[in-house]
């Protein structure tokens, strides 16, 4: 009689074992997976209310960065075919409303980019006081023209104030490829982080 019902007990157990291998455990697996992806699915929550949330700030950043590139695109020429011709001409004027004589000008540099470089060599005669009213009439000018570097050799036996100056100097211009009247953005992004080429002193 006792070993019928210890047969029994070991079928009961070899029942419950069966179950427990299939059909407990892999509902408490499939229940684990659920938990899971429910825990995946609400981060990738949380981030979309993060970033709904944040589309304001993002659109009025974005708005101040356009009106500040707007702003700088002013400081330099259009890149077109007259670009040398405009930043020649505006630098050739200041010289001649300060007397200052230009002997002679060359374009040494112009390097293609998305920032284009126009670098000038200019001689120059004239006073002391005309050369200093020059440069800073070219440091004056509505677009960047930079005064790169110069030399120059000085007589102070004239009459004329601080007496007479003739000599050299190096100007740097820059122009943007614009549209409808803003630069090119992306060619402008992709490229911000590498220097201005050619800006180094000669």
């Amino acid at each position: 009689m006792s070993s019928f019902w210890t047969q029994r007990n070991l079928l009961a157990l070899l029942m419950i074992l069966v179950f427990i291998r299939f059909g407990l455990v892999p509902l408490i697996e499939w229940q684990d997976g659920r938990h899971e992806q429910l825990e995946r699915k609400l981060l990738q929550y949380e981030k979309i209310v993060q970033t709904i949330e944040s589309v304001d700030v993002y659109t009025e950043t974005l708005a101040d960065f356009n009106v500040s590139l707007e702003r700088a695109s002013n400081y330099f020429y259009a890149d077109s075919d007259r670009a040398k011709l405009e930043v020649q001409k505006e630098i050739e004027e200041v010289f001649l409303v300060n007397d200052l004589v230009i002997k002679e000008f060359n374009w040494v540099i112009d390097s293609n980019g998305p920032v284009r470089t126009l670098r000038a060599s200019v001689r120059f005669s004239g006073s002391i006081q005309s050369m200093i009213k020059t440069f800073w009439g070219v440091e004056r000018l509505p677009r960047l023209v930079r005064v790169m570097d110069w030399e120059q050799r000085v007589d102070q036996s004239s009459d004329q104030g601080l007496g007479l100056t003739s000599g050299r100097v190096t100007l740097e211009a820059y122009a943007l490829v614009l549209r409808e009247g803003s630069p090119d953005l992306e060619q402008l992004l992709d490229n911000s982080s590498g220097p201005i080429s050619g800006a180094q002193s000669e």
